[in-house]
């Protein structure tokens, strides 16, 4: 798992942290909620990646992202309480002519 803090977001960059070495990033890749926790959704972009550096110890990089929303201007949030169970069709019955 990787860290972030929120110290540069007043100049629009969150610095993530402990980025495994061999993670195949690139300047401008998409960041996007992932499948881990069920309290999120998946797929939902969160920001873009930028700036990557491996660490003193060559043994993570630290990158920064620019989230995808200006905080500073956002004037409506939608928060999901509960998530709706997919429903399952059934298969339509064979008549019996």
């Amino acid at each position: 798992f990787v860290q972030g803090d929120l110290q540069l977001m007043d100049q629009g960059k969150i610095r993530v942290i402990s980025i495994s070495k061999d993670a195949e990033i690139e300047d401008g890749h998409e960041v996007v909620t992932s499948n881990i926790s069920p309290n999120f959704l998946e797929g939902i972009l969160i920001g873009y990646v930028s700036d990557i550096e491996l660490d003193a110890s060559n043994m993570t990089k630290t990158a920064y992202l620019t989230p995808a929303v200006d905080f500073e201007h956002l004037e409506e949030v939608l928060i999901i309480t509960e998530l709706k169970e997919p429903q399952m069709k059934e298969p339509p019955k064979e008549s019996d002519s």
